[in-house]
């Protein structure tokens, strides 16, 4: 079962002096030792005797769940109720299985009916909490995880679901409050990265700070180096194939996959044999294409750290490149176990270190990671020529004219998540469109789904100076039909200090120039990096002055705009940014020096291990 889900501390009240009670108190103290399969044989044994035992129907159907098995764990504690209605536990647990199958209207009404019967059971109002939240009814949401803290204090799991859907509510700050509130009570890597993950949006945040804001993450999750076994059972000849592992939760529709599996496609299979740790829970068809043009598929989802660790260990693999960073669903506690001699964190994605002294290196250029950038990294950084390459999963219809030419005004527009548009990006947007008159701001963000994020964004522009009249709010849409509401956009805006990356390689694609503003960070160098490769320098501003003067000198050039709009998708397409072949050459070339690295410093090693010992016996001798 989910972690993430609960049903509550389980007791069970014994039922006196039955025959079966033994039976029934061995079995359930197996199960709170989660010794699931030998609970599950002593439960069955019992429904042998007594088929319809509530307690040995819903200790199996909450095994059902632990084991990820929801139908199975559905019928049973269906069976349950029949035979006892009024537990306000089955019918939460009957509430967690149909979630688990995707059947939320009735999982609803049994969250409903457990808080009938048990109005201050916490753990039910929690599992609402979630459900709202998957159906992005965020408002209510954070209702139900409200109630759950305010009868349970110590419920973490609570404090880290209202953080997550305060981060959906745009409300940043309220949710690291929270985050900070689980961690008090339980210090988890993956709450902790969380925080991090939303530091990274803050402009007030320097290099420095966020450098040591990593560390510090490590520091506490990660073991020492030193306490590590790093000996591999590996031939350290530099020139042989090598094998190559990607981790990723993103193996799916994902943007990330948009970055990375051409680069997997692309790999020469005489120098580099290709494997992929897939942590995807819903496979789909990305993933099963992708699938078929890697050299080995391992699921991994599900799985503990140490197991997988322990896979990629007795796999082989020579080169193990991490995927997420500290975003969600990552697997960082696998690479801290450091299971492959080198270990890189890949090329796009997360834009910081990840901390990690067991990562050795980290694939970047000159523009994201200027001179002097190193010392904000626990890796070791290699810089490409560039280090970055897409390609667009969707089919994308044709270019249009920029929309100016038939509203009489100009629309500049920006669809990146709301959390990236600060109250300094707000401050510089409004100045802008006071500069351009008549124009209109497009913000498409998933956020927008809630109407009191709309209100309050509408609110702080006018606070800013601009009318409601003048904003365009939509929530995010179904892709790949999101990329049709750039006919809408003539200018697409970079927000900063977090520029947008999938966001703008697809604006430029449907023909929309990206004005952004270069800063002082990886992650505020993106939109530098993009435009630079496309040779469209001029689009970089340096200081928000020219940001505005930039974007506003576009809007006043209609000319300009239907010139660069018509021929923007081949200056992207023939550009470096979608050679592919270049970039996965450029990236196995880091990959087998790194490697060399590795040799070297591993013979260096076996000679001083051996000179040591061959000292030692002749002192013996």
């Amino acid at each position: 079962m989910n972690g993430s889900i609960s049903p509550g501390k389980i007791e069970r009240k014994p039922s006196g002096h039955h025959p079966l009670e033994p039976a029934l108190q061995e079995a359930a103290l197996l199960f709170q030792q989660s010794r699931l399969d030998a609970a599950r044989r002593l439960y069955r044994t019992i429904l042998q005797t007594s088929p319809e035992n509530f307690d040995a129907l819903h200790y199996l159907g909450l095994i059902g769940l632990r084991l990820g098995k929801s139908k199975e764990a559905a019928d049973l504690l269906r069976r349950a109720l029949r035979r006892r209605p009024s537990s306000a536990m089955a019918c939460n647990s009957l509430g967690l299985a149909l979630q688990g199958l995707a059947q939320y209207a009735e999982a609803m009404t049994w969250y409903e009916k457990a808080l009938a019967i048990e109005p201050r059971y916490a753990n039910a109002h929690y599992n609402l909490g979630k459900l709202l939240k998957g159906l992005k009814r965020h408002e209510d949401a954070v209702e139900s995880y409200e109630k759950a803290l305010a009868l349970k204090p110590d419920l973490v799991q609570a404090y880290l679901g209202l953080a997550g859907t305060l981060v959906e509510l745009w409300r940043d700050d309220e949710a690291i409050a929270q985050y900070n509130k689980a961690l008090a009570i339980h210090p988890d890597p993956s709450g902790r990265s969380s925080v991090l993950c939303l530091l990274n949006y803050r402009a007030q945040e320097t290099p420095e700070t966020l450098f040591a804001a990593h560390r510090a993450w490590a520091e506490l999750h990660a073991p020492a180096i030193a306490s590590l076994d790093l000996r591999f059972a590996r031939t350290a000849d530099p020139d042989r194939r090598l094998r190559v592992g990607y981790l990723s939760p993103d193996f799916r529709n994902h943007p990330a996959a948009d970055f990375v599996a051409p680069v997997l496609e692309a790999h020469d299979r005489h120098q580099f044999e290709v494997v992929c740790y897939s942590d995807v829970a819903r496979p789909d068809r990305y993933t099963k294409r992708l699938m078929t043009k890697v050299d080995r598929w391992v699921t991994i989802y599900g799985k503990d750290d140490a197991d997988v660790a322990e896979r990629i260990r007795s796999d082989g693999i020579d080169i193990l490149v991490e995927a997420a960073g500290h975003f969600a669903d990552n697997r960082l506690m696998v690479f801290a176990a450091k299971p492959a001699p080198v270990q890189v964190g890949r090329w796009l994605g997360y834009p910081n270190t990840t901390g990690l002294a067991a990562i050795d290196y980290r694939i970047t250029d000159a523009v994201l990671d200027p001179e002097g950038a190193d010392r904000f990294y626990s890796e070791e950084l290699i810089r490409l020529p560039y280090s970055f390459c897409w390609r667009t999963r969707f089919e994308a219809g044709p270019v249009q004219s920029p929309p100016v030419k038939r509203t009489g005004y100009i629309t500049f527009g920006s669809f990146n998540k709301l959390n990236k548009m600060t109250p300094e990006v707000i401050k510089l947007w409004a100045r802008l469109l006071g500069t351009v008159p008549s124009s209109r701001l497009f913000l498409v963000a998933s956020a927008l789904v809630n109407p009191s994020v709309g209100e309050r964004v509408a609110r702080l522009f006018a606070d800013a100076g601009v009318g409601r009249d003048r904003l365009v709010l939509m929530p995010t849409v179904t892709s790949p039909d999101h990329l049709a509401l750039y006919h809408q956009v003539d200018i697409a805006l970079d927000p900063f200090p977090y520029n947008g990356n999938t966001t703008s390689c697809e604006a430029l694609w449907m023909g929309v120039p990206v004005v952004t503003l270069s800063g002082d960070r990886h992650a505020s160098r993106v939109g530098v990096r993009l435009l630079t490769l496309i040779g469209l320098p001029e689009l970089i501003a340096e200081t928000e002055d020219a940001y505005v003067a930039i974007a506003a000198a576009l809007a006043g050039d209609v000319e300009r705009l239907e010139a660069l709009r018509a021929g923007m998708r081949e200056r992207l397409g023939t550009s470096h940014v979608c050679d592919i072949e270049a970039m996965t050459r450029a990236v196995e070339t880091a990959y087998r020096g790194a490697w060399r690295r590795w040799c070297e410093k591993s013979k260096r090693s076996f000679l001083a291990t051996s000179a040591e010992s061959g000292s030692q016996q002749h002192r013996s001798g």
